[in-house]
């Protein structure tokens, strides 16, 4: 007996047996003749989900910690940070409240525990976070863009630095509006709409489940292709252009009035030289790990051949979502690998913290030297769903 006609049986047999019990009555079908309840095999996703743990716990530490030496330490506090800042914030969001999801679904795909307007709430989230911080890293670009090719219209303008926090808020703003048709398009519904073999429509209430609204009406695959290409464009493609036309602007420029002997640079040259090194780091971080998401995504549209398609669902999927989760603990590794006074101030803050102190051998003459190297003036001037149609990812 094939597997469909082994499930045109359970279709019938299954309603006697368990006539009593809807539970058990959908339990006995959808065991044999539905997707899998766990998304991978058991060892793969005991490895997938302490993966996730540990990105969640240094996540979660990382970015907060950010957060707390860019506001609370003086040695931090320049209009420059409020980037990181921002990076961190959204990063939080997507570890606090994307990642649990995701480990919850891949444990327990169905049936969808939550209030439907969770599922909406969650894409919606999950695209703004992602938004923001790419928009966040490309404003980051262009100040340092400006700050280092024109450091004369910094001093008199500073645009950037007045006005900070409207930038950041627009930046919420517009992500929040380009990520709301993926918040309504993404919906928890039955894919089982009536008990196999009939027309019932009593819906299958195991067969609930959180997606991409596609799933459950095929005509709209022609709008979600033009918001996965929208979003590839807008929030990927032409961010990334922007910012290596401006790295290289920045390059040649440095390239160009390198005049200074080495072991001759002050205290503000380094620490631009510090700036664009971070943020490069960022850049190029990001988008290695958007990168697989977004290719993963538009790829559905184009291939026809359903092995290679099940066996992108299979591991590309988790591949690009273990990526796309990695990116949120790249940035506070990044600071503290490239920033020496990141470390300092993040020790410092750390054992206040801890232990009501400052941290052995930290200088109070730290304070007054890298403030008065953030005056605007001298810094100017000185040279970042499991799927079940192969058309379709969330």
């Amino acid at each position: 007996m094939n597997v469909t006609d082994q499930c045109d049986c359970l279709a019938i047999e299954c309603p006697i047996a368990y006539s009593t019990s809807v539970e058990e009555k959908e339990a006995c079908y959808m065991e044999h003749c539905f997707i899998s309840k766990r998304a991978l095999d058991d060892v793969t996703l005991y490895k997938v989900t302490a993966l996730y743990l540990v990105i969640f716990i240094i996540g979660v530490f990382g970015n907060t910690a950010t957060c707390l030496v860019m506001r609370k330490h003086p040695m931090m506090k320049t209009h420059t940070s409020m980037y990181l800042i921002n990076l961190a914030v959204s990063d939080l969001v997507t570890l606090c409240v994307g990642l649990p999801f995701e480990m919850m679904m891949n444990w327990h795909q169905y049936p969808w525990p939550f209030p439907d307007f969770i599922c909406n709430l969650k894409a919606l989230i999950a695209e703004t976070t992602s938004s923001v911080s790419i928009l966040t890293i490309l404003v980051f670009a262009i100040e340092r863009y400006v700050a280092v090719c024109h450091p004369l219209y910094l001093v008199k303008n500073q645009f950037f630095k007045r006005n900070m926090k409207a930038i950041i808020g627009l930046s919420w703003i517009v992500s929040i509006l380009c990520a709301t048709p993926f918040g309504i398009y993404h919906r928890a519904d039955y894919l089982m709409r009536s008990w196999p073999g009939t027309d019932d429509k009593i819906p299958v209430i195991s067969s609930k489940m959180c997606m991409v609204a596609v799933m459950f009406e095929p005509k709209l695959e022609p709008t979600f292709k033009v918001l996965f290409h929208f979003s590839a464009i807008a929030f990927f493609v032409v961010p990334l252009l922007t910012i290596l036309v401006l790295y290289a602007r920045i390059a040649c420029k440095v390239s160009n009035n390198r005049t200074i002997q080495a072991g001759e640079l002050d205290i503000t040259e380094e620490l631009q030289l510090k700036i664009n090194a971070i943020l490069c780091a960022i850049v190029s971080a990001f988008f290695i790990c958007y990168l697989p998401f977004q290719f993963q995504r538009l790829l559905f549209f184009y291939l026809d051949n359903e092995v290679i398609l099940v066996w992108i669902n299979q591991y590309v999927y988790f591949i690009s979502g273990f990526l796309f989760y990695l990116a949120t603990i790249i940035n506070p590794i990044a600071y503290n690998v490239a920033s020496s006074r990141f470390r300092r101030a993040f020790k410092d803050i750390l054992f206040y913290y801890c232990f009501g102190r400052k941290s052995n051998g930290y200088p109070r003459s730290s304070f007054s030297k890298y403030s008065l190297a953030h005056t605007p003036l001298r810094q100017a001037m000185s040279n970042r769903v499991p799927i079940l149609d192969p058309k379709v990812n969330a």
